[in-house]
C-alpha cells in the first residue's frame, strides 16, 4: 500500500511523493488525461539529504541561472 507524503498541484499538473514499502516514489502527471510517469528510489537517509540539499540549491538560484 502506498502512503502519500506530499502532493503538489498547479492547474492540471501534479507531482506526488509516496512511500511504498521501502521505496520513495516520485510521480508526475502533466494533465489529468496524461500518463503518470514515476521514479522509484530506495528510501535511504543519504538520498533524502542529497535531494534536500540539491533542491534547496536550485531554489536559491535565479530563473536565469538554471
Amino acid at each position: 500500500m502506498a502512503v502519500d507524503v506530499f502532493v503538489w498541484r498547479e492547474g492540471e499538473e501534479t507531482v506526488s511523493l509516496r512511500l511504498k514499502g521501502g521505496a520513495l516514489v516520485i510521480a508526475h502527471r502533466i494533465t489529468a488525461a496524461s500518463r503518470e510517469r514515476s521514479l522509484v528510489l530506495p528510501l535511504r537517509r543519504g538520498l533524502l539529504v542529497a535531494f534536500r540539499e540539491g533542491i534547496e540549491s536550485l531554489l536559491r538560484r535565479g530563473p536565469d541561472d538554471r
